[in-house]
């Protein structure tokens, strides 16, 4: 039947790897791998370059939670499952400070001029670079929570 696949789950006890696909750490390297994803049908993808992203691991703390993302952001039409999973993923929001370098950025700037499109994705363009606190910053100080 259409949609019929298999499903293994398993245990590896023994793996060999190329030492060439390994990072300085011995941890494999995405980027060094020419990975195929089955996507369905005839269709697959390669995963790499651009393609490959990091979403970091919460740490121990408690994080805030998905469900605690303001609706407003949560039902952004530009922000993804991951970059609301890296915003829930803090302990508690960021003190929003008037005098804040963020508030006085031209980037922040033109895209509060711009609209919420604009900021949502500056906002996902700090997620990427790793910056979640000044993400939350920027759609605070827009959606004024």
């Amino acid at each position: 039947q259409g949609g019929a696949g298999n499903l293994v789950i398993c245990e590896v006890v023994l793996a060999h790897f190329k030492e060439e696909i390994l990072d300085p750490e011995g941890r494999i390297d995405p980027q060094k791998l020419d990975v195929v994803a089955r996507m369905g049908n005839d269709y697959y993808c390669r995963a790499h370059g651009e393609n490959v992203f990091i979403v970091p691991k919460p740490t121990d703390q408690i994080a805030m939670g998905y469900d605690q993302i303001p609706e407003c952001i949560r039902k952004s039409r530009i922000l993804t499952g991951n970059d609301l999973g890296s915003l829930g993923s803090i302990e508690r929001l960021p003190e929003r400070d008037g005098d804040d370098p963020i508030r006085r950025n031209p980037l922040f700037q033109n895209a509060m001029k711009e609209g919420e499109e604009s900021v949502h994705r500056l906002a996902q363009k700090m997620i990427y670079e790793g910056r979640t606190a000044d993400a939350w910053k920027v759609l605070l100080s827009f959606h004024r929570l």
